[in-house]
């Protein structure tokens, strides 16, 4: 791994390329050397998002993970969240990765806390990326953010092709999705709909498999799409 300072050298750097549809990076905990208090964890959360703000870039607000190893209640998270975004300048994403991924993360964002937490200031807090491996779940969820011009990219791998096309749980032929509206991400315009965008890490030949399967949805062909992806 590159720790904190090598992603911030690649943040600085890609903050200097001037990227025509910008960037965005993971601002985490990762960088200290013990688990620390919910404090100490904010601390370098907010160090690490501001950091990015200032290269240009848009911070993804990676989970907490102290919060889901103490099996702190959904007050204490939305309070939390609200701490941390009164500290940003935004606009930034929230990471809801689940325990698929990350097992540690089990019962991350419990009750109401993910929809309570996006909606404590939507302006700021342009979207987030979901990483549940749960496509009805994932649907339900981009539903209501749409709700608030609010942008859900995936990170679910297994599922790609049908999120980003807007096919829900069920048999369902493949089809273009319809963009409702537009809304704004750091000075991008980006469509809306009943569908996810993708935000993921990767190698280079998973990137380019993407690129092309992006490449048949703008000539209208899901279900070519769909067979690269799947």
């Amino acid at each position: 791994a590159l720790g904190w300072n090598g992603l911030l050298e690649l943040v600085r750097r890609a903050g200097e390329l001037d990227l025509p549809r910008g960037f965005v990076a993971g601002a985490s905990t990762d960088s200290l050397a013990t688990a620390g208090t919910v404090s100490e964890q904010l601390e370098v959360m907010v160090q690490q998002a501001v950091a990015i703000e200032e290269a240009g870039g848009v911070p993804l607000l990676l989970p907490l993970a102290v919060l889901s190893r103490r099996r702190a209640r959904e007050d204490e998270y939305v309070e939390v969240y609200r701490t941390l975004l009164g500290r940003l300048s935004g606009p930034v994403l929230i990471d809801w990765t689940g325990p698929a991924a990350r097992p540690e993360l089990l019962d991350y964002f419990p009750g109401n806390s993910f929809e309570r937490v996006m909606a404590l200031d939507p302006a700021k807090v342009r979207g987030a990326r979901l990483g549940l491996a749960d496509v009805a779940r994932e649907t339900r969820l981009r539903r209501a953010c749409l709700g608030r011009d609010q942008i859900v990219f995936t990170a679910d791998r297994e599922h790609l092709g049908r999120l980003l096309l807007g096919l829900n749980p069920g048999p369902a032929a493949p089809r273009v999705p319809t963009v409702e509206r537009f809304t704004e991400l750091a000075g991008q315009r980006v469509a809306l709909g009943d569908f996810s965008h993708a935000l993921l890490g990767g190698t280079l030949a998973q990137a380019e498999t993407l690129a092309s399967a992006l490449e048949r949805l703008d000539a209208g062909d899901a279900a070519g799409l769909l067979s690269l992806l799947e």
